[in-house]
């Protein structure tokens, strides 16, 4: 086994220890640290630090693949040297990788022990002379969107910052930013399997373009979400605010306890959200029908006869009207508690005047004065409200 896996240079053909990697893209002229865990990757490992060997990494498709073959394998990938192997538990294996060039895969076998891969190396071609000038752009508009990117995400490493806002090589800027962004590994494997500066750049460009509309979407998001914790907070502030006074005022409410334990029941039905908010929407209906209520019973004018004009008797005042014919007269003195009688003798005084129809309650009787209807008064003479007559000496 060791002759076989022993690194042969024939026409440009390598026979590598191969690690298949989850979720995760190695560029050329990077260093990256990562964990191994399954078998057949850690034998690998092991051999090539044991022979002082390189290593080809290559991403597999699918993460959910335990034992990936080579149709399970993306198409390039990168030969790294192992520089720092330790070992973490029995079954699991932390290590440093530099990336040195891009490879295609031709072949992968697997003997049981760890993965083999035949591979050729498979360098980028660089900028004709005449796609200079649009090189030149294409880097200065990658820089442009590294600093839109940076604005929305302070959070990337002051080294990679300097590193990408000094350089103007743009090899090294194709390679050096997917490498150190949060790119998704499907895209940073996009940009791997280009196989052109001026296509890398394309591509780069517009990845970084979709990373920054997605921060974008995460701010509006978390705003959304702040926005509406503030707004939670502040109701419960305030209705905390309410109980306490009502407290204080000797107000509380049968009618706050009785929405609270409402809201204690439903919440604890674990309902769906839509039926949940529609019964709490209802609960504080409840609420506010019964605050209303009460604030109307505070506050219900009470009715009093300030409406009629002065020198009108009460409406309470209960006059002895004159006996019907033959019955003889009735007296013109009014009981005790009642004001002088209307048609006592007397001139009346005149009275202020007021407008608009009577609104001293009339009571049925022979006279029709006394019908229980507004007095027509022709306009615009001002209508004369009934005045008291002096009393009569006794």
């Amino acid at each position: 086994m060791s002759e076989k896996v022993t690194v042969k240079v024939e026409r440009s053909v390598l026979h590598l220890p191969a690690i298949a990697l989850r979720g995760l893209v190695v560029f050329p002229n990077n260093l990256l640290h990562f964990e191994v865990g399954r078998e057949k990757s850690i034998a690998a490992v092991e051999w090539a630090v044991s022979n002082n060997s390189d290593v080809f990494l290559v991403a597999q498709k699918e993460m959910k693949v335990e034992d990936p073959k080579a149709a399970d394998l993306y198409t390039y990938g990168v030969v790294a040297e192992v520089k720092q192997v330790m070992r973490v538990s029995d079954d699991l294996v932390r290590i440093l990788v530099e990336g040195k060039y891009r490879a295609r895969l031709s072949e992968m076998e697997d003997d049981g022990s760890f993965l083999l891969a035949t591979v050729r190396p498979a360098p980028v071609r660089m900028a004709k002379p005449e796609e200079l000038p649009e090189a030149d752009v294409l880097v200065r508009n990658v820089k442009k969107s590294f600093d839109d990117l940076l604005a929305l995400n302070p959070h990337i490493g002051k080294d990679v910052v300097f590193a990408i806002t000094t350089s103007t090589d743009a090899a090294f800027l194709s390679e050096y930013i997917p490498a150190n962004l949060l790119f998704r590994f499907e895209d940073k494997q996009a940009i791997l399997d280009e196989g052109t500066l001026m296509g890398r750049l394309h591509l780069l460009i517009e990845k970084m373009h979709r990373e920054r509309r997605m921060l974008e979407i995460d701010k509006e998001i978390a705003q959304k979400v702040d926005e509406a914790m503030d707004k939670n907070q502040r109701d419960y502030y305030l209705h905390e605010q309410l109980h306490m006074i009502s407290e204080e005022l000797g107000e509380d409410d049968d009618t706050t306890a009785e929405t609270e334990e409402y809201r204690r029941k439903i919440t604890a039905l674990h309902l769906d959200e839509d039926r949940e908010k529609k019964l709490l929407k209802e609960v504080d209906r409840l609420s506010r029908m019964q605050s209303s209520n009460q604030e109307a019973r505070s506050s219900a004018p009470i009715w009093t006869p300030a409406s009629t004009c002065p020198g009108t008797p009460s409406p309470r005042t209960i006059w002895t009207l004159p006996s019907p014919a033959g019955a003889g007269p009735g007296p013109l003195r009014p009981e005790k508690g009642q004001g002088p009688h209307p048609r006592g003798a007397g001139r009346p005084q005149a009275g202020p005047r007021c407008e608009g129809p009577d609104h001293l309650p009339r009571r049925p009787s022979g006279c029709r004065q006394d019908q229980h209807c507004p007095l027509h008064r022709r306009e615009p003479e001002p209508q004369v409200c009934p005045h008291q007559p002096r009393r009569r000496a006794g």
